[in-house]
């Protein structure tokens, strides 16, 4: 059965359907050994088939609420889903297992629901155990191929037949693989288990990303892709704006970080290799410094405000007396509250 099981999944054909004792099997038990994480779904564990080949096994909690025609209808939306930037569903498992249960003093037989996910294994790991490695030391070229492939990825889940939204799009949630190909996972959870179950998680570690790009590019390509940098962070700020109704969309962003390509291409530089060697820095330390010549900045559309000194108990008022759910994060110099 695990031979023909294995088959049809790398045959290219849908995800097949997984018994719960083959799940057990290939994850040996789900031995603690094979944990590759866990969330606010579940815990992922690695699976070994007999003949060594590997997949990711998300198994899933058991929330009371989710009845079977929901989960098979989310299943089905899930499972036509192809993409280089997502993480393919190569199988699934949703299955009564009876257990025994002691109920009034006495041993009875009861039934549990077992639900687990089956993606195809992604050899790096989590995008968030390597930006938080100072030494991992990317190149902007890695930087940018990580950022555009997560937005195409995103492109692809809103644009589809069954639009899908993320709803906990982290570090955590984007997988990288032995080429450095970001698949973004744990896709459509929020919406089968609520967002409720949905983890949001804050780090004060930083991850150094100004010092390790300092070298990264050589002098003649310094301004044409500083810009692309600065379009980048652009771009993400303006994603933080409060109003929703004013942040980009997806398309905008994609076409955004096109728009740069389209300048690099221009110059000649688009097979430009960058080196971790390079000697002496070449970023400049300020990124404001840098001047786009592609348009507009979307710095330009915020009117300069000066500081103002702002009393303590106004402060108080607004973040409701510091109050935890307002705490955006924190680090070595203090905590960010949001008003």
């Amino acid at each position: 059965m695990e031979a023909k099981l294995l088959e049809q999944r790398t045959s290219g054909s849908e995800p097949s359907k997984l018994p719960y004792q083959l799940i057990r099997k290939i994850t040996n038990d789900f031995d603690k050994g094979r944990i590759l994480g866990s969330g606010g779904f579940g815990t992922v564990y690695k699976g070994v088939y007999e003949d060594g080949r590997e997949i990711a096994v998300k198994v899933l909690h058991n929330i009371s609420g989710v009845d079977d025609k929901e989960f098979h209808k989310e299943f089905d939306n899930l499972r036509g889903l192809k993409h280089p930037n997502i993480v393919e569903l190569v199988g699934f498992c949703h299955e009564w297992e009876k257990e025994l249960a002691v109920f009034e003093g006495k041993q009875v037989t009861a039934e549990r629901l077992c639900m687990a996910l089956c993606f195809e294994y992604v050899q790096k790991g989590s995008l968030n155990k390597l930006i938080s490695d100072e030494n991992t030391g990317f190149t902007w070229h890695i930087r940018y191929k990580i950022i555009k492939g997560i937005c195409v990825g995103l492109q692809y889940l809103r644009e589809g037949e069954h639009p899908i939204m993320h709803f906990d799009l982290k570090p955590d949630n984007i997988l990288l693989d032995e080429n450095m190909v970001p698949k973004i996972a744990d896709f459509g959870l929020s919406k089968l288990f609520g967002e409720e179950n949905t983890k949001k998680t804050m780090s004060s570690a930083g991850t150094c990303w100004r010092k390790r790009l300092r070298g990264t590019l050589s002098h003649t390509s310094l301004e044409v892709y500083c810009n692309q940098v600065k379009r980048c962070i652009e771009i993400a700020l303006d994603c933080l704006i409060s109003n929703r109704q004013e942040r980009p969309t997806i398309q905008d962003i994609v076409s955004s970080l096109n728009e740069t390509e389209t300048m690099i291409g221009d110059r000649g530089m688009q097979n430009e290799q960058f080196s971790e060697d390079d000697g002496e820095s070449t970023l400049p330390s300020d990124l404001s410094s840098i001047t786009i010549s592609s348009g507009p900045s979307s710095a330009e559309n915020f009117p300069s405000v000066e500081p103002r000194v702002m009393p303590w108990s106004l402060l108080k008022e607004m973040t409701d007396d510091f109050s935890a759910a307002r705490l955006v994060g924190k680090g070595a110099h203090g905590q960010v509250y949001k008003v």
